[in-house]
């Protein structure tokens, strides 16, 4: 039985616990994940001729700008999946965080969905581990959700429900919620496990939706420190303490001995002797050596390849090839009348040594009339009477450049490229039981042109574009940007000379213009009035920042301009350039377009 003065004890110490254990909790830092959907179907069309992926920035930019407006303390990070790689490649481990948990970093997000081209597949469950196990570390500290931005449902197999209970379970707070791009009751469905789904399929959903989630959220983003309150004085009785009456004890004080050391007997004078000393008018020369360090040879820092971004090669003195028009023939407008058929040429591979099986088979090759391209795009299958669609599928290629083969009913049918039924038409083709049909079907190369951003009839040059086709070990080509070129379809790295350079990937359909735009340039004015030496330009990416351009600073007086895309940017110089192992002084700057901004690094 415990007394009530240790019953005192533990009570007070539990009611401490609890109310640190709340501060705590009130305490942590909220912290938003933004996971975005980089599969290549979020390169179709949205509305009014925006593409998925470009919306799906639109809004994730809306909802950060949206949360800043109530609480500037909210942290944002951006992990994406299936823009590495293509879909043909079906890459199920493709996710990567591009943008690091930190607060206001709106412009970051901005610069970063910029670059990014929707090109693969969708491995979400795949990506919400990794979230959870790399990004989401410290629940303790921090309180965290999800927003899941998406047109699709898993296509790798991965259970998102088995994963969603685990991060309920640990690391989510609030329950995420996920935007879907497309109006599909089933993909509702599907995503009821992970959060709350909201569709935004048109542009009054966007406002909507960022609406709700911010509401829902307040709780999170309102979080306030507990004040200490006391304990109310008739919660507990405070306990009796008993006086003792302490006798009074007498200690007698004996006097204190001290005891003296003898005195040491004197020497007799008849043992001591007299030492002469000898005067010396010699010096004597004193050496010292003091360790010198020896100069280490730091080891030249080698630029490392990133994956998946095109190497920046030296300069391949390449033919140019010539400019040639693409002819863009508006597909007739069908209504009530018959379908265009024409017959599928069939044709007999030469390069497939695969065994015949008992299943009929379906191989589509594509080609100009010369080469057999790897593009993949969506076939569709009608059957021929009903024009019912009886299945979809990617065409793929294997490492041989030879179609995978798709297994498909005997009957008659027709085919066709998925949105370009108008322009292809339809392929008409008879499946035979143990038979594997091979079809060809023609196409046109597509082409790509550079204009401004928000500014279509400013003409673009002064440019050298670097176009590399994935996977191939062929120098890319050079175009200038000015310049209108045609390329086989496939999925393409383009890296263009600005300054810092402007990255991309795209997948270019076949018989089709692209159309790829980059922001106007804003001017950079750097004075010179002081010899600072080197300095260094950085741009942020990812996580992190990259150089991309240096110059020196003589104090010639002459100014150094340059022209700039919009970005905030660091420049790195050192304070004393006659220390070159002294760490630079880094200096913030921002560039916006059709703008001036001065650099003084001489304050």
């Amino acid at each position: 039985m415990f007394s009530k003065p240790k019953l005192l004890v533990i009570v007070f110490l539990l009611f401490c616990y609890n109310a640190i254990a709340q501060s705590n909790n009130d305490t942590r830092q909220p912290r938003i994940l933004l996971l975005l959907d980089g599969s290549s179907s979020m390169s179709y069309e949205w509305q009014s001729g925006e593409k998925r992926f470009d919306a799906a920035a639109r809004i994730i930019i809306a909802l950060i700008d949206s949360v800043y407006k109530v609480n500037k303390n909210v942290e944002f990070a951006l992990r994406v999946y299936g823009h590495q790689y293509p879909s043909q490649s079906n890459n199920c481990y493709d996710t990567k965080l591009e943008v690091m948990f930190s607060k206001d970093n709106i412009e970051q997000m901005r610069m970063r969905l910029a670059n990014l081209r929707a090109i693969g597949v969708s491995p979400i469950a795949f990506s919400l581990k990794e979230a959870a196990e790399t990004d989401l570390l410290d629940p303790l500290r921090n309180v965290y959700s999800i927003v899941l931005v998406t047109d699709g449902a898993e296509s790798c197999g991965g259970d998102i429900c088995a994963i969603a209970r685990q991060l309920m379970e640990r690391k989510i707070d609030f329950k995420p919620y996920i935007l879907g791009l497309v109006d599909n009751v089933s993909l509702k469905n599907g995503y009821e496990c992970l959060g709350n789904y909201l569709p935004v399929t048109k542009e009054v959903d966007i406002k909507q939706a960022v609406g709700k989630i911010v509401d829902n959220y307040k709780q999170m983003f309102g979080l306030k420190v507990l004040q200490k309150r006391e304990i109310p004085k008739d919660l507990i009785a405070t306990p009796v303490v008993q006086q003792v009456a302490v006798p009074k004890v007498e200690v007698k004080k004996e006097p204190e001995v001290v005891q003296v050391p003898p005195a040491p007997k004197p020497l007799p004078k008849e043992t001591m002797e007299t030492v002469k000393f000898a005067t010396s008018n010699r010096t004597l020369s004193i050496f010292y050596a003091i360790a010198v360090p020896s100069l280490a040879r730091i080891p030249t820092y080698a630029k490392p390849a990133i994956k998946d971004e095109p190497v920046e090669p030296k300069p391949v003195p390449i033919p140019a090839p010539k400019p040639q028009e693409v002819a863009v023939v508006k597909p007739p407008v069908i209504k009530d009348e018959p379908i265009k058929i024409s017959k599928a040429q069939e044709i007999k591979p030469t390069n497939d040594t695969a065994k015949p099986t008992g299943d009929a088979t379906l191989q589509v090759y594509i080609t100009d009339g010369k080469n057999f391209f790897e593009t993949a795009p969506q076939m569709l299958v009608l059957d021929r009477q009903t024009k019912k669609e009886i299945t979809r599928f990617y065409r793929t290629v294997n490492m041989g450049g030879v179609p995978n083969k798709q297994k498909i009913a005997p009957g008659d049918y027709l085919l066709t490229i998925a949105g370009r039924e108008e322009k292809y038409g339809y392929y008409d083709f008879q499946m035979t039981p143990g038979k594997n049909t091979a079809i060809a079907i023609p196409i046109q190369n597509g082409s790509i042109v550079f204009s401004y951003k928000d500014n279509p009839k400013r003409q673009i040059k002064g440019y050298t574009v670097l176009v590399l086709r994935r996977f191939e070990s062929r120098p890319p080509v050079e175009q200038k940007i000015e310049q209108e070129l045609q390329y086989e379809p496939g999925t393409y790295n383009i890296r263009i000379n600005t300054l810092p350079p402007w990255n991309m990937s795209f997948t270019l359909e076949m018989g089709t213009i692209r159309g790829e735009e980059i922001p106007e340039e804003g001017e950079l004015i750097i004075a010179n009035t002081k010899p600072l030496g080197k300095v260094t330009l950085y741009y942020p990416y990812g996580d992190r920042f990259r150089q991309f351009y240096s110059l020196v600073l003589t104090g010639d007086g002459v100014p150094i301009k340059l022209k700039v895309l919009p970005g905030t940017y660091k420049a790195g110089y050192k304070l004393n350039p006659q220390l070159p192992l002294e760490e630079e002084t880094m200096e913030v700057f921002k560039v916006t377009s059709n703008n001036v901004t001065n650099l003084d690094l001489n304050k």
